[in-house]
């Protein structure tokens, strides 16, 4: 059993992206119970990032060119809620305006991130396999697909997924979207006021020995399986892990 965190405490949130580790980003706990684990994440927050030499995002960089290692960063904008649910494909975050030195001001929206993650089994943090494909939702509740073109041209790459695969990461959002658009939890307003406390520092950069932990999930395509094969115990039939 995950062990649970108090508000306040900090995890660390490890982005598998392509097979490969990305990022590594400390967050702050709101919530964290058997239902939902919520995070925050300030604005200036260092972090270890992989990027494209020119700092570009690296679905706009050809794989033979993605560094090697990870670098110091700093998360960037006035910070992020995220809410993670167990056993759920997405995340969903919580943008605010930027005011500057005060922190987060307006709510701007949410975004839908299509995902595989599981919590690590002493609570100190949780892997998430980005699937590229995400939604948005305006706060009036509008929802526009993210990502389709680089999406699509990464099916078939061994470090994200195949057309079943795929498919069900679609599916996945068309699920959540009629939720969104009706303005169901969490969809419902919770979060759109949270402001920090303001005694809360800025958490320190993750030590690089957090990078060596073996991920909590598989972070690379699902090997197509031989006919009539079943899945191993632990996963759904397309391989995807379950949680424990």
């Amino acid at each position: 059993m995950t062990k649970m965190r108090n508000p306040g405490d900090v995890l660390v949130e490890r982005i598998y992206f392509g097979g490969a580790l990305c990022q590594v980003i400390p967050a702050r706990v709101l919530r964290h119970d058997a239902d939902e684990l919520v995070v925050w994440v300030a604005g200036g927050t260092p972090v270890l990032r992989r990027r494209g030499r020119s700092g570009q995002a690296l679905r706009d960089v050809p794989r033979a060119d993605w560094p090697s290692e990870l670098t110091p960063a700093e998360w960037t904008g006035s910070g992020v809620v995220r809410r993670y649910l167990p056993g759920v494909d997405h995340s969903v975050w919580w943008f605010f305006a930027d005011a500057g030195p005060s922190g987060p001001d307006s709510f701007e929206g949410w975004y839908v991130n299509l995902e595989r993650h599981r919590l690590w089994a002493d609570g100190a943090g949780i892997d998430v396999v980005d699937q590229e494909l995400d939604g948005w939702v305006t706060p009036d509740h509008a929802w526009q697909w993210k990502d389709e073109e680089s999406f699509a041209a990464k099916i078939g790459d061994p470090g994200f997924f195949d057309a079943a695969e795929a498919a069900l990461v679609r599916a996945e959002g068309e699920r959540v979207r009629p939720v969104a658009e009706r303005a169901g939890v969490p969809f419902d307003g919770t979060w759109c006021d949270f402001r920090p406390d303001p005694s809360w520092s800025l958490p320190a950069r993750p030590d690089p020995a957090t990078t060596r932990r073996p991920p909590a999930l598989r972070v690379g395509a699902v090997p197509a399986p031989a006919d009539g094969a079943a899945g191993r115990p632990g996963e759904r039939p397309d391989g995807v892990p379950v949680p424990d």
